[in-house]
Order: structure tokens, then sequence, then C-alpha cells
């Protein structure tokens, strides 16, 4: 089965990074690092718009902060680093070796008709990036 960020990352790199993957609808919603911390910050890119939504969101998020995965499945990423956007991350997160940097991704909303996931994965990756200039520069205070 081929995942959304398999087109846009590659698969075939040397460095193995592992993730968590929670699934919505058996398709995947969002991609978080293995980092607890990181991984309950991740949870900034979904936003959660129904009352349950953002029930499940705080529960998942208080259940990372103390080392609980529940519905997430650990997942293997070998991104290339030779792919532009791969590159880019790098750069993007001021990384000057060949590492990729640790990441979370929305693979998109299932639930959405018409927009394909590679369009969406794009477009929330753009967001990613933002965001990570602003946690970087401080402008955002911590979750």
């Amino acid at each position: 089965m081929t995942e959304p960020w398999e087109e846009i990352l590659g698969t075939d790199g040397d460095e193995e990074v592992s993730m968590w993957l929670l699934r919505r609808g058996g398709k995947a919603f969002l991609l978080l690092p293995d980092d607890r911390d990181l991984a309950a910050k991740g949870l900034d890119l979904y936003p959660a718009q129904t009352k349950g939504a953002r029930l499940a969101k705080t529960a998942l998020r208080i259940a990372l902060r103390f080392g609980l995965r529940p519905r997430l499945e650990r997942v293997v990423l070998r991104p290339a680093r030779l792919t532009g956007f791969a590159t880019y991350l790098g750069r993007a997160a001021g990384l000057m070796d060949e590492t990729v940097p640790r990441l979370a991704l929305l693979a998109g909303n299932p639930r959405v008709r018409g927009i394909p996931v590679s369009q969406r994965i794009r477009a929330r990756a753009r967001y990613a990036r933002s965001r990570l200039r602003q946690v970087r520069a401080g402008r955002v205070a911590s979750a």
C-alpha cells in the first residue's frame, strides 16, 4: 500500500525515521514524530472543528504527553534526501547535514472530497514550514 507522503519524500533513503501514524477511516490521517512532546505539538496541524473532534484531539495530546500511543501505529519512513522537498525541509529547519528534520504531517482528511491527498500534504507542509519558523523565532508559545 502506497502512503501519501511517499510521493513527496521518497522511499529509498538510507536514514530510517520512526514515526507514529493515526488513521481515520482506514486511511492515513496524521503522521507524528517519535518524540512525545513534538508529537503532541504536531497535533496543532489538525484543526478540529467539532466538539467531538476537539475532545479527541485533547485526549490524544494528553496521552502523548504521558507516553501513551492510543490508536497509533508505528511506521518507518525512508525519505530520500535527493528529492527536492526533503532537501527543502532540511534547509528550512536549518540543518547543515544530510539528516531529515523531525516533522509532523497531516495527510489530509479522508472525508473531504475532490482534493488529491498529495495536494493536501503539500499545503500542510507549507503550513508546517511557516509554523516551524515561528517556533524557532519564539513567536509561538509551546502547547
